[in-house]
């Protein structure tokens, strides 16, 4: 994998892992490159793209699993074993989880599960969460909030806004 911010996502249904090392795609450019150019996605590996309520896998070189999200990250749609050239969406999704082929049922995920970051995730490398009371990380460039689409500003100690 390449040089994006990783967190890791669990299921806080099942209290599982359902990607051991997801890589962060939250800005135009990690959302445009995906998982382009690639030869496979390891299992335990994938690529949450936020926000991205659609994918697709025009020029991918791998069948691969979605799991649709919606704002507060619960399972709204699977979409197993993807292949080529192929596209997927959901209304209301916020959010795609990108996985290794076969990964879904592997780990359990089913609609209406509530994933979420590990626990224990450094505060560098997991996003806004729902219910996330810290201060953001320097050089977050993710919307925390409908419309808002300015960074917060270095040293920003205010918690975010409720429900968001």
């Amino acid at each position: 994998m390449s040089s994006y911010r990783t967190a890791v996502i669990v299921s806080r249904t099942r209290g599982n892992v359902v990607c051991d090392r997801a890589e962060l795609a939250d800005n135009p450019w990690t959302r445009f490159r995906g998982l382009l150019g690639r030869n496979e996605l390891p299992a335990g590996e994938g690529m949450l793209l936020t926000p991205s309520p659609s994918i697709h896998s025009a020029f991918m070189r791998f069948e691969f699993d979605a799991v649709f999200l919606d704002r507060e990250m619960r399972v709204l749609k699977l979409c197993e074993r993807i292949p080529k050239w192929r596209a997927r969406s959901c209304r209301g999704a916020r959010s795609v989880l990108e996985l290794a082929a076969g990964e879904i049922e592997k780990r359990g995920v089913e609609v209406g599960d509530q994933l979420g970051f590990a626990p224990d995730a450094p505060a560098d490398t997991a996003p806004d969460a729902p219910g996330d009371t810290a201060p953001d990380a320097p050089g977050d460039t993710a919307p925390d909030a409908p419309g808002d689409t300015a960074p917060d500003a270095p040293g920003d100690t205010a918690p975010e806004a409720p429900g968001d």
